[in-house]
């Protein structure tokens, strides 16, 4: 995965290597710069958010590595904010197969 300057937001699993996310975001914002709907199955090196506390903590639904740099804030959450299911079906409906909803770029998985 290359660098995402603003929001993201993946229904499935996340596996990236020296990625930013969110490095772009500004620092009074508070929305997240990072939403996992599956797994951090593995974040090696980089950075989420703007490097305010405001932005720069990570929801994720189900697990994620034990390895993963202890200055990363990814917190496990029982609720995800996004529908990713509504939204796979929604993307289905149009040409293309991205779109933004509020100010995330979501990513949701075909399978």
């Amino acid at each position: 995965m290359q660098n995402i300057d603003g929001h993201l937001a993946l229904g499935g699993n996340l596996s990236t290597n020296a990625a930013n996310i969110g490095n772009q975001i500004p620092a009074n914002e508070v929305d997240l710069a990072l939403i996992v709907g599956g797994s951090i199955v593995r974040f090696d090196g980089g950075w989420v958010g703007s490097y305010d506390s405001n932005n720069k903590y990570v929801i994720y639904g189900v697990s994620k590595d034990k390895n993963i740099g202890a200055y990363l804030d990814f917190r496990k959450s029982d609720f995800i904010p996004i529908d990713f299911v509504a939204e796979r079906t929604y993307l289905h409906t149009r040409p293309g197969r991205y779109m933004a909803v509020r100010r995330y770029f979501v990513c949701a998985n075909s399978g």
